[in-house]
């Protein structure tokens, strides 16, 4: 009995295992494949419906990177209606409330480009600008360091730039940081988490330019060991960096001039390069 057996369920497992492959393979059942442009708007918010009125004139991609905890897809109508103006497409990725730009992020944002760049026929090479507020200014700088696609510029507001500093005061973060990197079994978890720690990347961050506004009344995310400290390091290396710091601003909402050169900064980055 035990040699009819035997056999027979090594057959039934061959068989299970080649079908499974077979169906996986015909349905193209890949991580890339799930994110399409009928079903964008789960994954991501974007002008890209306004953005057909001007689809062969399409200058360069926003990215907006959120801040921590949130969860919403809708994005920032008034940016929005900037990048129309423009004549840019608009991206604000939902990576999740505690994602830190982990790999996950950065695959899922360079496939949500993926996406636009083959809907609107546009050069793989179009001029990418990366932004953000606070972990998502963190964001904006770290995705520079790893995506596929042409960053050309980042702009960070009140940006956490030393993840291992922001825990000192701010100990949930290592939940964070848990949830972005722990499965990160390549290095060891110090490591990983500097992998996401933009002061930690300055030797593998482009010469690119850089705007960084970080309000000296903050004390959600601290200038003085977050985007000073980044300012220092990339002014050492050379790199062309803005950084402007109001003395009466508080977390991430800037006032109204320094806004203005925010924007002017992101749509004059706009370009091949």
């Amino acid at each position: 009995m035990k040699k009819i057996i035997v056999p027979f369920l090594l057959a039934v497992m061959v068989f299970s295992l080649s079908s499974c492959s077979v169906v996986t393979s015909a349905d193209g059942d890949t991580f890339e494949s799930k994110i399409t442009f009928e079903n964008l708007s789960l994954f991501c918010a974007t002008n890209a419906e306004t953005a057909e009125s001007f689809a062969g004139e399409i200058r360069g991609i926003m990215l907006e990177f959120h801040g921590i905890t949130d969860q919403s897809l809708t994005g920032n109508p008034g940016v929005k209606r900037r990048c129309d103006s423009e004549k840019v497409l608009y991206v604000f990725p939902g990576n999740g409330p505690w994602n830190w730009m982990d790999r996950t992020a950065v695959r899922m944002t360079d496939m949500i480009i993926d996406v636009l760049i083959e809907h609107f026929k546009l050069d793989k090479n179009i001029p990418v600008v990366s932004t953000g507020h606070s972990m998502g200014g963190a964001g904006a700088l770290t995705y520079s360091v790893y995506s596929k696609h042409n960053v050309t510029a980042v702009a960070a507001d009140s940006a956490v730039c030393d993840l291992f500093v922001f825990a000192d005061y701010y100990p949930n973060a290592w939940r964070g940081y848990m949830r972005a990197v722990g499965d990160y079994e390549d290095m060891s978890f110090d490591e990983a988490v500097k992998s996401i720690s933009p002061v930690h990347l300055i030797d593998k961050m482009k010469n690119i330019p850089y705007f960084l506004v970080h309000g000296a009344a903050d004390t959600d995310v601290l200038a003085t060991t977050n985007s000073d400290v980044l300012n220092d390091l990339l002014s050492e290396k050379g790199y062309n960096v803005t950084y402007k710091r109001p003395e009466n601003m508080t977390h991430v909402v800037m006032p109204a001039a320094i806004e203005k050169l925010y924007f002017e900064f992101i749509f004059s980055n706009m370009m091949f390069k």
